[in-house]
């Protein structure tokens, strides 16, 4: 896998830089799911030359393209009706992560995505559900985080109150007040300072490593943010910030990862923190690649990473597998709406649930239980990996 790892770090950088990779690759299946599942089909596809591989891994690679275009197309459109919608109806908007980034990159099909993300203020909520319902853009669940809508029947939208989840009060500092951050853009569409908007990434990344894992493309994420706004940055206002959250480490590790592996030789004045030994960078780029996107590689147990920050947190097993089988009120009621008008039913969907999973969904919910069984040694070297990046 390290050899694979390597090459894809080669044709990744060439592929940002618009050059080719003259090589053959020797294991090419190995190579091609280590791309497809760090979400870089888009940035290898035209570095590699077609006479120098398979027709196996073309086939591959050129259905995979065409379909990151597709896609690319449907999410610019998606992204442009909505913001025609919420600036039609005076509703004050921010877009996140994915939609702010896509345009970013060389190409914008490079940067896939899985859901768009809107930030509006609570209580323009109810009227975003009305325009929605309006529209033919339907709710699919609520939650206190977010509501999930479905627009032309494939693509979410996850609309959002409020950034502060509660996963770690670390970030609640920064988190709490977005709007202090915004600036309007044009009409109703507002934007984050690029300082707020880097910190807020980082936030994203550390919830997915705390939870499953976030694979190579999303750290490129952190390099192309940073090199489109590198001049506008203020370096002050930027490490403040992240020192408010305590992601200064994090950030300097994500900056040193993107020079090892993507070739982003400049960023020197954004290491904030100590930098670690290139063998520990490797060990760290190795598991964050065997993650893949949001820990959904196939040799990747997310468990490693779940139970291992819940001992960094000195939080028991037990309480782990409490809170697997009751979920949290808010959690329930996003997925049982009935809840909000009925709170006394949350035993009876705590077993409808558990119906659901054992009887419906068995074979996917017995392989998640015996994901539980995590060796010891990986649950060292995920919490070793953990607090190198200062989480």
């Amino acid at each position: 896998m390290e050899k694979n790892i390597q090459i894809l770090s080669e044709v990744s950088t060439l592929g940002l830089q618009k050059k080719s990779y003259d090589k053959r690759i020797e294991d090419e299946k190995g190579f091609y799911f280590l791309a497809f599942e760090n979400g870089l089909i888009g940035t290898i596809y035209h570095p590699l030359k077609k006479e120098l591989i398979s027709e196996t891994l073309l086939n591959h690679i050129t259905k995979d393209y065409y379909a990151y275009i597709a896609s690319d197309v449907k999410y610019q459109q998606a992204i442009k009706k909505l913001n025609q919608l919420l600036n039609e109806f005076s509703i004050n908007h921010i877009f996140l992560k994915g939609s702010v980034l896509k345009g970013l990159y060389p190409d914008s099909y490079m940067r896939a995505m899985g859901d768009i993300d809107l930030l509006v203020h609570e209580k323009d909520i109810k009227r975003v559900h009305k325009i929605f319902m309006d529209e033919g853009i339907l709710l699919a669940h609520k939650s206190d985080a977010h509501d999930l809508f479905i627009m032309y029947q494939e693509i979410t939208v996850e609309v959002h109150p409020k950034l502060y989840k509660d996963f770690n009060k670390r970030y609640q500092v920064l988190l709490s007040r977005p709007w202090d951050y915004a600036v309007q853009k044009e009409l109703f569409e507002f934007k984050f300072t690029p300082e707020f908007e880097l910190a807020y990434l980082l936030y994203h990344l550390a919830k997915h490593l705390d939870s499953s894992g976030i694979g190579l493309r999303s750290v490129l994420d952190i390099a192309v943010y940073l090199k489109t706004y590198e001049k506008e940055i203020d370096v002050k206002t930027l490490k403040d910030l992240l020192e408010s959250v305590e992601l200064t480490s994090f950030f300097t590790h994500m900056i040193k990862v993107n020079q090892i592996f993507f070739g982003y030789d400049s960023f020197e004045r954004f290491l904030f923190g100590s930098v670690l030994s290139d063998d520990r960078y490797q060990e760290i780029i190795n598991y964050i690649a065997r993650s893949g996107i949001h820990g959904k590689g196939k040799d990747f147990n997310p468990f490693e990473a779940r139970i291992s920050s819940n001992q960094l947190k000195h939080k028991s097993f037990l309480a782990f597998i409490i809170l697997l089988a009751f979920p949290r009120y808010k959690e329930m009621r996003g997925m049982y709406p009935i809840l909000e008008k009925w709170k006394i039913l949350l035993p009876f969907m705590w077993l409808f649930r558990w119906f659901d999973l054992f009887i419906k969904k068995g074979k996917r919910t017995f392989k998640k239980i015996g994901q539980l069984k995590v060796k010891k040694t990986d649950l060292e070297k995920t919490k070793k990996i953990m607090q190198d990046l200062g989480l």
